[in-house]
């Protein structure tokens, strides 16, 4: 069954709503909103895939592979990060000890 929750922010004041779905047994999913009809519509649509069976979020983080997740950190922090070569030396590392190539 879905609750849904009316967030206000304290620093911007603006409203957005939280809906979780809780089912006995299994993790309860939760997403967030800026309206309350899409919070709705997700809302149903997410509870009528569980009651189906067509509902797993976690295959997704199953299909992704450790190469793809280093390479994708490699050019979203560590290039902004000051310690950039450092941290860029310890992953090739890593994926050196774990049979990986890393594509630069």
């Amino acid at each position: 069954m879905a609750s849904l929750q009316r967030i206000r922010s304290p620093l911007t004041g603006k409203v957005c709503y939280r809906v979780q779905i809780r089912v006995k047994g299994r993790r309860a999913p939760f997403e967030t909103f800026p309206k309350k009809d899409d919070a709705k519509r997700w809302a149903h649509a997410t509870e009528t895939a569980i009651r189906e069976g067509k509902h797993f979020p976690h295959l997704k983080a199953m299909r992704t592979r450790f190469a793809a997740l280093v390479s994708r950190y490699e050019q979203s922090v560590l290039k902004k990060s000051c310690a950039a070569s450092e941290g860029a030396v310890r992953f090739k590392r890593r994926g050196a000890q774990q049979g990986m190539k890393i594509a630069r």
